[in-house]
């Protein structure tokens, strides 16, 4: 929110998963949670003077990632078993991984997440419904992961391989959303 590249940090306060490079320190992790993170911060900051919650925001993108999950489920097994496992799918993912702590990896590492498992659910629906309405979700998906992490690259290059494969009809909306 300071127009920095690089964390603004006390050297004595450093926590673990930061490089120090040519007199700041920077994070091995992409802008990709920075980015989505950016509007809670904002509207935070002009209402209230303070950073929104990280873990909040967290836990606004795994619901919507759950409802993703449940939406994919639902068109598979009944209903109420169909939220009962997105739920269970989302705790089992993520909570090794936020009950420890939440800092730079741990977070990195939790929305790389969500993100590649709504990139499998629109990857997914692609193939099997043999729609490209689904082609811009999986992207956008990708595209973040590819933020978060960029060895995310490798995801959108095996897609890409997939549907020269299988479906070439794909390609040029998957290429042209990217």
């Amino acid at each position: 929110m300071n127009g920095f590249l690089y964390l603004p940090l006390n050297p004595n306060n450093v926590i673990g998963d930061l490089h120090f490079f040519n007199g700041a320190w920077y994070s091995a992790w992409g802008s990709g949670i920075p980015i989505l993170q950016l509007p809670f911060h904002f509207i935070s900051d002009l209402l209230f003077g303070i950073p929104f919650p990280d873990i909040l925001i967290f836990i606004f993108f795994s619901l919507i990632s759950t409802n993703i999950l449940y939406k994919f489920l639902k068109k598979r097994i009944p209903k109420i078993l169909s939220l009962l496992l997105s739920y269970i799918i989302i705790f089992c993912s993520l909570f090794w991984i936020v009950s420890y702590r939440f800092l730079i990896y741990e977070e990195s590492a939790a929305y790389f997440i969500i993100f590649t498992i709504n990139s499998f659910v629109y990857f997914i629906e692609s193939i099997e419904s043999k729609d490209k309405k689904y082609i811009p979700y999986l992207v956008l998906n990708i595209f973040i992961t590819i933020l978060i992490r960029p060895t995310a690259l490798f995801t959108a290059i095996l897609v890409f391989i997939f549907f020269i494969f299988k479906n070439k009809s794909f390609i040029k909306p998957y290429i042209f959303y990217f």
